[in-house]
């Protein structure tokens, strides 16, 4: 039996369609979408037929043509539904494409230029048309044939993503001047044909009944108009598929280019050789070198400095993962010991490459230093250096800040092969046959593509940029695709696997060390050096931060504690002594050191502050920069002429320095974003009123994060600052909703005499993973309260009291705590049930189920101890008594189910508010912002004790309490 699936965009379409066909059931793909398939029989053949329906858009006809084919393996797709009429055509009238116009592909200058996609239809199926639209046979399928007999058209579409409804539009004009062929207009064709192109077993068209003719759309569509053009539509369909011999049929082939025949096609052998040749060297060109600043020798290869370092599997959604998050920030007592519970497994730690190997989609994620671009960029090298890498992966590395035009979902394609296409270069080959070769090597090779820099695209972009990468991925789905991406919320993809890079290890600071220096017995002195300090130590985990305290100690043999004092010495050394290191004299424009560090903050505060923020610069932008900063200098005293001190400036910061450098022929940018933040906290802090007006714009900004962490290290005394932020912070929170749940943290911590931030912060945790006041539809970034809880037992070692501690109000209501979180996930509904008996099985074997019978088994021996409590505890030893002895989802719901009912109303816990959008957008913001306030508490501020003690008392308290406690800390004037 011939198969068919047929996709439509709306209802009336679908319903058409479904009218042909016999036997229906319907079907549910594990992704979610559902299909209904059913049979059709004419000219004694029959035909298999499923239909789905997948709503309006290419991109979403991308994604469900492609989970179709794989799902169906059919022999024919088709898209059918209406279109608007272009030129020739009438309502009713059918289209069938001989091709499909993407005609929002292009080039964004003065006047857009246009570069069409181009989707053509299969050849067999073309012809069919053509040979059915001549008969005329198709209209008997129709319930009532029409006085006026339709015609079909077998002709050009065009597709995009714009409704147009008027023939006096631009975009209308626009259609008719650059692509007069095309007869009709609709939004699914392009996308659909781009999915198919990847499966050319299939053959494919686009069918399109014609339900207006553009002007006075929606009163058409309102006179029945989209009815009429579906069922004519779907009536040729079905002749066609009637009609359509399998046998011997011609498959097609598209391209975004013509089609060349062989003889004016190079030899594919010679040319496939010739490239791999060159493409070692181009990617070793792009790739292969490190950063100028990072070594006090001239420019090495990446291959001989680099270190190995080692990903983490960061925790997943599945429940072991979960329940070892919530068991970590629940053992907050001294006392207690869940060594069953902290011994799951953390993660596996692996190298980039394996998971490269499996063909995994992945982000790499990591602070601000931690080596992800360096990373990224020698694992495009090794693949490029394999003596297959069409096989093993074709590596393409892309930095995201560069594409600056993601107006299209096309934006990383065109990227994509033109990077490939600039490898071409030194080969002798013409335009033609270089497009024609990307597009052999794209088809047929295993792609990893490297996107570095995720968080370098403003947070405007982000949406535009998912949907590049959606597009990225419909059209090379098995391809590998890696994003690196420093640490945030905003920053996740769902359908990505999420890895950190790791630290590095004591033995990986000694294997850099020993590459960095050459004598090695000063690597000793170092490394030695560097194991005495126990904070340096820890900043040397952080690749970058350990380079610079390599090249601060080589040139003053002595570190700075304080990481704004670290870049500072690295700045100074690169600014002053770097080609004296070399034993290189250049002449200086600017000599003076504090007038370049003048510049570089400025040129670094203006890109910062602008919206988007502004990491490149071209040369025309970097020259007036530079310009109105020389203009207030009295430059006699450098004996330079104005006119040309700025070339000369821009030479300076770059080839002498380090610090500027040149990414393209036009474009410059900090050598590391880390610096451009540096300078920003240096050009700011010089001036109180910027201090305050930082905090009021960019606190809650988080691609501003390293510039206050910087900037509180810098400031001769921070408590005027950290003072300022805090109360910013408050602001978050001004509403009733969110000022409640601030006082039920103080109540319910004081109720049991534990009144500390740090208990304020467990019990706010605690609200969020096991209810005690949040709805589970509240989503919170728990990351955020991990982070917290961490932060504040860093800064005051007395966060928890043992005797306190042993609070046995406190200790019921944890042990409750954590046995309904333990009893919830045994049941719950969201899991699919193998995983979830699994994971069952898993934590019988860790003795977690023991875990859980032991800590209800203390939450009674707490309630039989306290007064009043004997209901209590006659629940809870029923409950006990009660346990499932063997899995069921039904079971453990039910019982942890029971169990938060006795909470809600004997522990006054267990019950959950839910939180509006804008709450809980503000609620993460305030968490972002506390956290921030004791980051910069760790970076080696001036404070005095008190002031540290008083800023900590005050985090997570509700408004009218902070006034009572806060003393000058929250009575501030903003005006």
């Amino acid at each position: 039996m011939s198969r068919a699936v047929i996709l439509t965009a709306l209802p009336v379409e679908y319903l058409a369609v479904r009218s042909h066909l016999q036997n229906l059931i319907e079907e549910i793909h594990a992704q979610g979408t559902i299909y209904e398939r059913g049979t059709f029989r004419a000219n004694n053949q029959n035909w298999e037929v499923g239909i789905v329906e997948i709503g309006a858009g290419n991109i979403g006809a991308a994604l469900e043509a492609e989970r179709a084919i794989a799902h169906f393996n059919p022999d024919v797709i088709l898209f059918v539904g209406v279109a608007g009429g272009i030129k020739d055509v009438a309502i009713g009238d059918v289209v069938a494409s001989t091709k499909i116009y993407g005609y929002e592909s292009g080039k964004a200058e003065q006047r857009f230029k246009s570069r069409p996609e181009i989707g053509l239809s299969a050849y067999n199926l073309e012809q069919r048309a053509r040979a059915e639209a001549r008969k005329g046979d198709w209209t008997q399928r129709l319930n009532e044939v029409p006085k006026l007999t339709p015609r079909v058209f077998v002709a050009p579409i065009a597709a995009g993503e714009k409704v147009v409804t008027s023939t006096q539009s631009e975009l209308f004009s626009f259609l008719r001047d650059n692509y007069g062929d095309a007869i009709a207009i609709e939004m699914e064709g392009i996308g659909f044909l781009e999915a198919v192109r990847a499966n050319q077993r299939v053959s494919a068209i686009v069918i399109r009944g014609i339900s207006d003719l553009i002007d006075n759309k929606q009163e058409v569509d309102q006179c029945g108009s989209q009815e009429l053009a579906s069922h004519h539509a779907s009536a040729f369909t079905f002749e066609l598929l009637g009609k359509l011999k399998l046998d011997g049929k011609i498959k097609y082939t598209r391209t975004n280019s013509k089609i060349l025949t062989n003889k004016n096609q190079p030899k594919s052998d010679d040319l496939l050789i010739n490239w791999l040749k060159n493409y070692k060297s181009y990617i070793a060109q792009v790739c292969g070198q490190v950063a100028k600043f990072h070594f006090n020798t001239d420019k090495k290869l990446l291959e001989e400095v680099f270190t190995k370092v080692h990903v983490l599997s960061t925790p997943s959604q599945t429940i072991q993962n979960r329940r070892q998050s919530i068991s970590d920030s629940l053992m907050l007592l001294p006392d207690q010991q869940f060594q069953s519970i902290s011994n799951l497994d953390q993660g596996d730690s692996s190298e980039l490459s394996y998971l490269i190997k499996k063909g995994a989609r992945i982000v790499l994620y990591g602070q601000p230093g931690a080596g992800k671009t360096t990373l990224m960029r020698y694992s495009a090298l090794k693949l490029s250096q394999s003596t297959s890498p069409m096989k093993t992966g074709l590596p393409i590395y892309i930095e995201l800040r560069k594409i600056l035009d993601l107006a299209s979902e096309r934006a990383l394609l065109i990227e994509l092969k033109g990077f490939l296409e600039r490898s071409f270069n030194d080969l002798k080959s013409d335009k033609k046959h270089k497009k024609l070769a990307v597009e052999s090597f794209l088809s047929s090779s295993f792609l990893v593509v490297f996107l570095d820099g995720l968080d370098e695209v403003p947070l405007s972009q982000l949406k535009k940029l998912s949907v590049c990468i959606d597009y990225l991925k419909i059209q090379y789905p098995q391809s590998c695709i890696v994003i690196s991406s420093r640490m945030s919320e905003e920053y996740f993809f769902d359908d990505f696997n999420s890895v950190e890079v790791a630290k590095f290890t004591t033995e990986q600071i000694q294997a850099f060390s020993q590459k960095f220096f050459r004598d090695t017995e000063y690597c000793q002195l170092f490394f030695d050096n560097l194991c005495k300090n126990t904070s340096l130590l820890e900043l040397a985990t952080t690749p970058l931060l350990l380079q610079l305290l390599a090249l601060t100690f080589d040139s003053e043999k002595r570190f700075s504690g304080n990481r704004y004092n670290l870049y500072c010495s690295a700045a100074e050394c690169l600014m002053d002594k770097w080609d004296t290191l070399r034993r290189i004299s250049r002449s200086k424009v600017l000599p003076d050191r504090n007038r370049k560090e003048d510049l570089l903050a400025q040129i670094a505060f203006n890109g910062l502050s602008k919206t988007p923020p502004q990491t490149m610069w071209d040369r025309r932008e970097l020259t007036v920069e530079i310009y109105k900063f020389i203009e207030m200098l009295d430059t006699s005293q450098y004996g330079v002429n104005i006119e040309v001190s700025t070339d000369d400036v821009i030479k300076q910061l770059e080839v002498s320095e380090g610090l500027i450098i040149r990414e393209s022929t036009l474009y410059y940018s900090f050598s590391h974003l880390t610096f451009q933040e540096y300078f920003t906290a240096h050009y700011i802090a010089e001036n109180l009123n910027l201090q305050l007006q930082s905090i009021e714009k960019h606190l809650l900004d988080r691609q501003w994060r390293e510039v206050f962490l910087l900037m509180a290290g810098k400031l001769r005394n921070a408590e005027n600052f950290l003072t300022h932020m805090l109360s910013y912070t408050n602001k978050a929170i001004e509403s009733n909703s969110l000022q409640e749940i601030l006082k039920w943290l103080n109540r319910v911590t004081s109720d049991v005499l534990l009144m500390s931030s740090g208990w304020r912060c467990a019990y706010l945790l605690m609200g969020v993973e096991i209810n005690f006041y949040f709805s589970k539809d509240n989503f919170i970034e728990k990351r955020l309260l991990h982070n917290l809880i961490e932060g504040i037992k860093k800064l005051e070692h007395q966060f928890f009291d043992k005797s306190n501690a042993r609070n046995i109000t406190v200790s019921l209501q944890i042990s409750l705590g954590i046995t309904y979180t333990l009893a919830e996930e045994y049941g719950s509904p969201i899991i699919n049930k193998t995983l979830t008996e699994d994971i069952f099985e898993s934590w019988r074997s860790n003795n977690v189920e023991t875990t859980l019978l032991n800590e209800l088994a203390t939450a009674i021996s707490c309630a039989e101890q306290m007064e009043g409590r004997e209901e209590l505890a006659s629940l809870l030893r029923d409950l006990y008594e009660n346990i499932p002895n063997e899995y069921t989802k039904k079971s453990w719901l039910s019982w942890s189910q029971s169990l938060k009912a006795i909470m809600t109303k004997y522990v006054k816990i267990g019950h959950g508010i839910k939180l509006g959008e804008e709450d809980l957008y503000n609620f993460n913001d305030y968490l972002y912002a506390n956290n921030l306030i004791l980051d910069c508490m760790q970076v080696g501020i001036v404070a005095s004790k008190s002031f540290r003690k008083d800023l900590i008392d005050s985090l997570l308290l509700p408004g009218n309490q902070m006034l009572q406690n806060g003393k000058s800390l929250i009575n501030l004037d903003h005006s």
